[in-house]
């Protein structure tokens, strides 16, 4: 677990309590949705009929009218609005209807924090650019879409679960803390936090050694090239965002996770020339 020593009492007493939960695993870790997680089951079934599908999708208005919001998206190139669901789902297709179902239950459950709205709604902003940048980088490269979107999604995920923690502490503390205190404290422990909702969620091994170790992709052992394609999303999602502190274009093009996944120079290019393709994505889930 991480240390502290230059921070103050209460955000050094912050961390302990962080590390404590974390290590009893004693975290109160959110569950997805009945309707997301029974629509994600059947997505998985190889014998789902679109009809059924839509059926259930039906029972989730929220998730509906996000279906319908990113089919109607510019990047669908759809030449007329789509107003039916059961188009919208033969047009998306199972895969993607269960990506964004799961975006979706992400923003509904984990990124919600009534004390920090803003904070969280900009968490989930990055979280979906970097789904889609990593998506794109694993089409690229014939990577595992789903895996890469899955895991750009969740890279970040122990970041609102720990700020949830760190509210509650702080409320039955009786403290303060400025944000950049909190934040330097969930920085260091978010990659853990993370690894253990993957594991609650019953994910692939993969999608938790990505989680962990997005940081540092070596750390991930044989699952390194996926948590390479995310630290490299992960930043190439900032660039295109517009995020202050990004790295620049020259970086990107010199980023060290190029030559391991083998990312040619037009590669980075086509990734680059996204910027409205991955913005009109993210728009759609907000």
């Amino acid at each position: 677990m991480a240390t502290v020593s230059t921070k103050s009492i209460e955000a050094q007493a912050l961390g302990e309590a962080m590390d404590v939960a974390l290590q009893s695993r004693a975290i109160d870790l959110p569950v997805l949705p009945e309707a997301s997680t029974k629509i994600i089951r059947l997505c998985d079934d190889p014998e789902c009929e679109p009809k059924d599908l839509a059926d259930l999708v039906r029972t989730d208005q929220a998730l509906m009218a996000h279906l319908l919001r990113v089919v109607n998206s510019a990047g669908e190139g759809s030449a007329v609005p789509i107003v039916s669901l059961q188009f919208a789902v033969n047009r998306l297709g199972l895969i993607r209807i269960k990506m964004i179902t799961l975006s979706i239950a992400c923003k509904s459950s984990v990124f919600n924090n009534d004390s920090f709205r803003g904070v969280v709604r900009r968490l989930f902003r990055h979280a979906v650019a970097t789904s889609v940048c990593a998506q794109e980088v694993a089409r690229l490269k014939r990577m595992n879409v789903e895996q890469a979107f899955t895991a750009g999604l969740l890279h970040d995920v122990g970041r609102p679960i720990l700020l949830q923690l760190a509210t509650n502490h702080i409320k039955n503390a009786g403290i303060e803390l400025e944000p950049e205190e909190i934040f330097e404290v969930i920085h260091e422990r978010h990659e853990f936090a993370g690894a253990q909702l993957a594991e609650s969620w019953s994910l692939p091994d993969c999608l938790v050694a990505a989680i962990q170790h997005h940081h540092e992709p070596t750390k991930a052992g044989e699952h390194e090239r996926l948590a390479r394609c995310v630290r490299f999303a992960d930043q190439l999602a900032d660039h295109l965002l517009g995020v202050g502190g990004a790295l620049t274009e020259r970086a990107i093009h010199a980023h060290p996770d190029l030559a391991p996944l083998n990312l040619y120079p037009d590669d980075v290019e086509t990734l680059l020339s996204m910027k409205d393709t991955i913005r009109d994505s993210v728009g759609a889930l907000l």
